[in-house]
């Protein structure tokens, strides 16, 4: 979202520009020794990097407790960090790219297609089309109610990854559950700030649809 590449430059600090070497990139450790800070110039390093890199950890773990030493632990941690991806995403930048929506509906439908994985094809493609059906019927409704858009195409195309990964009727868990999740989440948030928030339902879709893969 920022326009930089994951790939090259090396890594850098944001403020001062200067690389970060080796030493200081290991996951969490770094961070703890270096305190929060630029080794060059001081600037605190954001909370983000440590969270996630935890919580890829973790993903790795539970996706190894319920795959194994197979080809679906390699399967549950892809879908899992693409859904982790998302969810931060969506918290800190409101965007569901493209690249990651299209590109994890690619990999949930042709990865079980080549290992057999299910829900079968067919369900995963019914799933898929339902899911973004629903989704669109609910943005055309609202915009004739509204005359605004109340969801994003992103959202859309995200939905149709859920739907292609869970098939039917499972995405309507997720819908509904991270649906619950939100609306319990938005309830605190409102009663402290009183004042409407808008809520990045992507990332409660994410967070919901973690937990429902693994807990499947």
């Amino acid at each position: 979202p920022q326009g930089i590449s994951i790939i090259h430059p090396r890594s850098h600090c944001p403020k001062c520009k200067a690389n970060i070497p080796f030493y200081d990139n290991i996951p969490v450790l770094s961070f703890i020794l270096l305190k929060g800070k630029c080794r060059n110039c001081g600037e605190k390093i954001s909370f983000f990097y440590p969270i996630v890199e935890i919580l890829t950890a973790l993903l790795a773990l539970f996706s190894y407790l319920k795959g194994g030493l197979s080809y679906l632990s390699i399967y549950y941690f892809f879908l899992s960090f693409f859904f982790l991806i998302l969810l931060f995403m969506d918290l800190k930048f409101r965007i569901l790219p493209d690249s990651i929506t299209l590109g994890g509906s690619f990999f949930s439908l042709f990865y079980s297609l080549i290992f057999k994985i299910n829900p079968p094809s067919v369900e995963r493609l019914a799933g898929g089309a339902i899911a973004s059906f629903i989704l669109l019927f609910i943005l055309i409704v609202y915009f004739l109610i509204k005359g605004i858009y109340g969801i994003g195409y992103g959202d859309i195309k995200f939905i149709s990854f859920i739907g292609i990964t869970f098939g039917m009727p499972d995405f309507l868990y997720v819908i509904i559950g991270s649906s619950v999740l939100g609306f319990l989440f938005y309830i605190p948030v409102f009663l402290i700030r009183k004042k409407r928030w808008i809520i990045p339902y992507g990332t409660f879709l994410s967070l919901f649809s973690i937990i429902y893969l693994f807990y499947k």
